[in-house]
């Protein structure tokens, strides 16, 4: 595929990527009200420290291993297996972490908590560096949109006062899961 098909890919998923917090936030901010917004937020972010110490350095690693020698199928194979079980093992540990974090650490919001716990599940599925890789921009573009779009949908359809706080953050959690199971 060309250099300027893959970019056309990413730059449309970035501008969506860009509009869909602009509808989505005002809608948000008013049905869940600004505590929810805070403890969803605040929950993620705790979750995210744990998902980028599971993904440190792995995808742009992964990417740059995979796009040298993705013509030869046997190094490709022996590479990506060798890429994937750090990352397997790095993802076990955090999510062993984070549900220390729950259990002892966490005081409040242990529910939001615990369905953050999907979001660093997700993590240890996460091979987009594979396919940036091999240069299937398509396909990872793609999916992601799709997914993007459905839980923006989810969010309308199935958020609607404060107490659905559980709700949407299972939307978010949900579909970054989904989105990397696919793959």
């Amino acid at each position: 595929m060309s250099v300027k098909k893959n970019f056309i890919y990413n730059f449309c998923y970035q501008i969506l990527i860009m509009i869909l917090p602009l509808i989505t936030t005002p809608y948000i901010s008013r049905v869940i009200g600004p505590e929810g917004v805070g403890i969803q937020s605040y929950t993620y972010s705790i979750a995210n420290y744990f998902v980028l110490f599971a993904m440190l350095g792995i995808n742009n690693h992964g990417n740059r291993s995979i796009a040298m020698i993705r013509d030869d199928k046997e190094k490709l194979n022996r590479t990506f297996s060798s890429i994937y079980s750090m990352q397997f093992i790095m993802s076990t540990i955090m999510i062993l972490l984070y549900s220390l974090y729950i259990m002892f650490i966490a005081k409040e919001n242990k529910i939001i908590f615990l369905i953050q716990a999907i979001y660093i599940i997700s993590a240890l599925l996460d091979i987009n560096w594979f396919f940036f890789g091999i240069e299937q921009f398509k396909l990872t573009v793609i999916r992601n949109a799709i997914i993007k779009l459905f839980s923006v949908l989810s969010i309308f359809i199935f958020v609607k006062n404060s107490s659905d706080l559980y709700l949407y953050s299972l939307i978010l959690s949900l579909g970054t899961l989904i989105g990397q199971f696919v793959l």
